[in-house]
Formats: structure tokens, sequence, C-alpha cells
């Protein structure tokens, strides 16, 4: 009698079991030590909590999210301080291929699509917002991404 308990609640739980959804796994490497930790360790620290406050909400599509974090160790492997310069290009580089894309090899024309067209552009060093007087375009409101309000982390809406 008791093994034919176990086998049937088996025969019940197993598709149960097979129903169980496996957490989407999302893999960053951060600069959580060496120089750059002053970087790698809040930006580890907003993954998880956006990950948990994400799960807490029932996930991604019902689905949890595991956050899997691997340290750079930049400076061991390259015995340097990383520096921001690649991320300053890339952004650079996105811009100016959107620019292109949309208006042509003409360097005015990019120049303006540049200045007016690139507000609330989500780069590597902020949001960028652009202007004939502004080639910077970034100020205190560019790296505000996520807040806390009432204990709990917010992603800033667009």
């Amino acid at each position: 009698m008791y093994m034919r308990t176990i086998v049937f609640l088996l025969f019940i739980l197993m598709p149960l079991v097979a129903l169980a959804k496996e957490p989407y796994k999302i893999g960053a490497i951060l600069s959580v030590t060496g120089a750059a930790s002053f970087l790698g360790e809040p930006e580890k620290n907003t993954l998880l909590m956006l990950s948990e406050q994400i799960n807490r909400a029932g996930g991604f599509n019902g689905v949890p999210l595991e956050i899997i974090i691997e340290d750079s160790n930049y400076e061991g492997r390259f015995r340097s301080e990383p520096g921001t310069f690649g991320g300053h290009a890339y952004d650079a580089l996105m811009m100016l291929t959107e620019a292109i894309k949309k208006v042509g090899p003409d360097k005015a024309k990019i120049r303006d699509y540049l200045e007016n067209n690139i507000k609330n552009w989500s780069g590597t060093g902020g949001i960028f917002n652009m202007s004939p007087t502004d080639h910077c375009s970034l100020d205190k409101n560019a790296f505000e991404m996520v807040v806390v309000r009432d204990g709990d982390w917010h992603i800033i809406k667009q």
C-alpha cells in the first residue's frame, strides 16, 4: 500500500514539477573589485534589487529572473585601471550611425540631425539631450535612471 501511494503521488506531482518554470538567467560582468568598484558595486546592487522587485511582482511573463554577477577583474587581467572612453566612443558611434541612416553622409545634415533629434537617447554615459548649443548633452538629469520611492526601487519611465 505504501509503495502504491508513493507511485500515485509521483504520478500526480510529476506533471506539476514539469510545469515549474526555470528562471531566466541574466549575466553581467561588472567591476565589483578594484579601482572601478565605485561603479561596479552600485551596478551589481541595482541589478539585484531590480530583479528582486520584478520577481516579487511575478517575474517576467510569470518566469522569475536570476542574476549572475561575475567580477571583471580588469586590473588583474590588464594591469591598468579601466577607463570610460570605450563607452563614450560607443555612444558617439551609435548616434552617428543613427544620423547617417536617417539623413545620409552630408556633414551639415548629420550635425543638424544630432542637434535636433538626439533627445532622451539612452547611452552608456547617461541619457543624452543634444541641442545646437550643447553637444555634451548630459546634465544632472541624465543619470537618474532609477529612484527609490516608498522604500522600493522604481524604473524611470521616459
